[in-house]
C-alpha cells in the first residue's frame, strides 16, 4: 500500500463531501 495513494484517497473524499469548506 502507498501512503501516497492512501493520503490522495482521503483527500479525494474530504473534497467530495465538503468541497465548500476546500474552495474557501
Amino acid at each position: 500500500m502507498d501512503t501516497k495513494n492512501s493520503l490522495d484517497g482521503v483527500q479525494f473524499k474530504n473534497e467530495a463531501v465538503s468541497p465548500r469548506i476546500n474552495h474557501q
